[in-house]
């Protein structure tokens, strides 16, 4: 485990390399880094709010922190990334997916970082469902989870409010979420229209 002071002695991301490779090569439209916030998905879904969020934050904007202070995890629980010691990042996605689609996203991503892991890093990795990255899982032990991934369909001008949330099948595993309203719905026990022909903005 890397000691206090060696995290705080790692430089912080180059943003000149990350426009080249990022940017520069047609992998993102846009790499934003900031110094401190507090969680990078609840920046842009505040962002979405807003009628120019289409033109600032195209498909495939990326804005990564290099600390996060307030993000939260799939069940909601609050958790904090120090400075230099891990990458707190979200990306903005418009896919052309019906609803009943989107919330495999999460888990998309979840498998093609285990993908690339394996592959480019030759690191054994997997994936604990439904969105936890895991390396050096065996039999008996359980392995170190080095990343998380969440999809999030956020309120946005002129677009009716989704969370993606993910259900594990009943009889699977684990039981089923009994309430698959999404959350604005929920709490204010009216129910939202879905538009098929309207996809939403995605933070993932």
């Amino acid at each position: 485990m890397e000691s206090r002071e060696s995290v705080r002695a790692w430089a912080p991301l180059d943003e000149g390399r990350l426009q080249r490779e990022l940017v520069g090569s047609g992998v993102c439209s846009r790499v934003v880094r900031v110094d401190s916030t507090g969680s990078t998905t609840a920046d842009l879904v505040e962002a979405a709010r807003r009628e120019d969020f289409a033109q600032q934050w195209p498909h495939a904007s990326v804005l990564t922190s290099e600390e996060q202070t307030a993000g939260t995890g799939r069940t909601g629980r609050a958790w904090a990334s120090p400075r230099g010691s891990s990458l707190s990042t979200s990306v903005v996605l418009r896919p052309s997916l019906p609803a009943s689609q989107r919330h495999w996203l999460s888990l998309v991503s979840g498998l093609a970082l285990v993908q690339t892991l394996e592959e480019d890093y030759g690191l054994d990795a997997s994936l604990k469902w439904p969105n936890d990255v895991l390396i050096g899982a065996a039999r008996d032990e359980p392995g170190r989870k080095i990343a998380g991934s969440a999809a999030v369909a956020p309120r946005c001008a002129g677009r009716c409010h989704r969370r993606l949330r993910h259900q594990r099948p009943a009889g699977r595993g684990g039981p089923a979420h009994r309430d698959r309203r999404i959350p604005a719905a929920r709490e204010s026990g009216s129910s939202v229209r879905r538009r098929e022909d309207r996809p939403p903005h995605c933070v993932a």
